[in-house]
């Protein structure tokens, strides 16, 4: 189950994109070790931050000529944001449980 989820957020998300999910990582960590936060707001955060960073690189390299493409930059920078995050929470979830592993053995 988790290969196939891994193959379709990695086959949507934009390759310009991608670049957000080592940061969304390190963001992560910072947030987990560096704040108060709980660990349950993380998954939270880090898509926010996501949709955040996404829609300032779709807006710093899309013109924006009438309404309907602004509708279409906002939907990209949260899907792709979201995505992102998703791919990142997967990433360090897929981390630890391997960690986990090698402990029990």
């Amino acid at each position: 189950m988790d290969q196939i989820l891994e193959q379709y957020l990695v086959e949507y998300l934009q390759p310009e994109m991608a670049l957000l999910v080592p940061v969304l990582l390190a963001l992560g960590w910072v947030i987990k070790h560096k704040t108060q936060w709980p660990n349950t707001d993380i998954p939270w955060l880090l898509s926010l931050g996501g949709i955040l960073l996404a829609s300032l690189h779709l807006l710093g390299t899309t013109t924006i000529v009438d309404w309907q493409s602004l509708l279409r930059l906002l939907f990209a920078g949260i899907t792709q944001g979201v995505l992102a995050a998703a791919i990142a929470t997967l990433a360090y979830q897929i981390y630890r449980q391997n960690q986990k592993k090698n402990t029990v053995s």
